[in-house]
This record gives C-alpha cells, structure tokens and sequence, in this order.
C-alpha cells in the first residue's frame, strides 16, 4: 500500500462529514482504488493536498526525518498509526507546526497557536494523529469539541467478531477514549458496529480480524503489529496529557 493509499482511507470518513477536503474527493479516491496507475495517483496526490491540517502534519514528520515525499508510506504511517520516525519531532518542531505552519495557513490565530504549545506537556508527546483532537484541537467548526467526538477522530483499533454481509457492516470489539475523573483514558472494550464499505468504495474485506477505524468506519484491515502500535502510541499521548494544559479543553 501507498501512502496517500493510508491517508486516503484515514480521511475518507470526516471528509464525508464535511471536517476537511474537497466534498469531491470520494471520485478519485475511488478511481485510483480501482486502477491505481500513475495518472490516478497524481490526481490523489492532488485532492489530498486539500486536506490542509493533514499536510501540516506530514510536512512537519517528513521535515524531522530528512524525507522529501510527504507521503512517504513511513511518513503517512507515523501519522496514522505510528512508527520511530515520530522520536525525531522536537519540541521545536511542534512549535513550527503551530505557530509557523497553521498560522501563515489559517488554520488558527497567532493567539490559539501561542496557547496549543503552552498547553503543551514538558516532554512532547508523539505527532500521531491522536495528538491532533487531544491537543490541539479540531480545526473545523463544524465538529462540536466533545469527548465522544475525540474518541472517534483519533484513530483506533477493533477486533472483529462478526459481520452483516448485507448492510456491509462489522460487529466489532473497539476501547474509546473516556473521560474519567478529568482525565482521558482507553476505557473499557465496547460492541460497536461499523460499516466497511462507504458509497462505492470498500475499505475491508469482510473476512479481516482486526481493523482500524476513523470517525465510525473501519477504513483498514491491520495486522497485530499494527494495533498494537496504535496503542502504544494512543497511550503515550493520553499518558502526556496529564501534565498538559489541555487536558479536558
């Protein structure tokens, strides 16, 4: 899999929802998943390019590494899931991110950037996309800052224990982010069920065991491995949050 592949299916579901992207982006999403040639996939690049707060993001982990394509499979990989090229972001690089990146882009005012990296703990935790809803918050305003909706922007993990081949939906084994005596924590494991395919484009194959989900669908077969970084990850930044000012903003 390609790296706008794994941003392409991170992004689908609050593209959907009107949060970020071209409301157009479903049509070469699912043309370069039909016949990924290297015409659908400049056309991707393209389209991906307007998930504004993304880019930041990836700009800013390709940056710390020395790596030119942004959409590096690794690149996109750190963001979504999480791998060691998140250990090269520094505080510095943070700092670049939010007052440089999402300033000059609009993304937010000098004042909301000043207080992102304020809030921020002493040791930074890793730029994995969890960081995004827990600390510096959604930039849409269409998506109401509550604690279910963090829960379901950060990317998570599932295990599948059975499927509604009619409505194309997982039954599925999932942990949300809970808030618990003011502090944000994996609760404990809930059924939930979750489509795998969106409009006409199928994101799993109905036989997968464990996937990663985004805003209420599973967007990715993943293995063990997989999951068990995304929870690694996801715990480090929860952990870090305790010693931040943006703790239950």
């Amino acid at each position: 899999m390609e790296g706008i592949e794994l941003c392409a299916r991170f992004g689908l579901a609050p593209n959907l929802r009107g949060y970020c992207g071209d409301p157009k982006f479903q049509s070469p999403f699912s043309k370069y998943l039909e016949n990924p040639s290297k015409e659908n996939s400049v056309r991707l690049r393209k389209e991906l390019g307007k998930f504004g707060t993304q880019k930041a993001y990836l700009e800013t982990i390709a940056e710390a590494n020395g790596i030119d394509d942004i959409y590096d499979y690794k690149v996109a990989e750190a963001f979504w899931i999480g791998n060691r090229l998140l250990d090269s972001v520094t505080r510095e690089d943070v700092v670049e991110l939010f007052e440089g990146k999402w300033v000059a882009r609009k993304f937010a005012s000098k004042k909301r950037a000043k207080e992102i990296i304020s809030g921020l703990p002493k040791e930074i935790p890793p730029l994995q996309h969890t960081f995004h809803p827990y600390l510096a918050g959604f930039v849409s305003q269409k998506a109401r800052k509550s604690a279910k909706n963090k829960d379901l922007c950060r990317p998570s993990w599932a295990r599948v224990v059975g499927f509604d081949s009619g409505k194309e939906k997982f039954s599925v084994e999932r942990q949300p982010v809970v808030l618990s005596a003011g502090k944000f924590v994996l609760g404990k494991a809930k059924s939930e069920r979750l489509p795998f395919k969106v409009g006409k484009i199928p994101l799993v194959e109905d036989y997968a065991s464990t996937v990663a989900c985004h805003w209420g669908v599973a967007v990715k077969e993943i293995s063990k491995k997989e999951a068990s970084a995304m929870e690694k990850y996801s715990a480090r930044i929860l952990s870090g949050l305790a010693g931040s000012g943006n703790a239950v903003k």
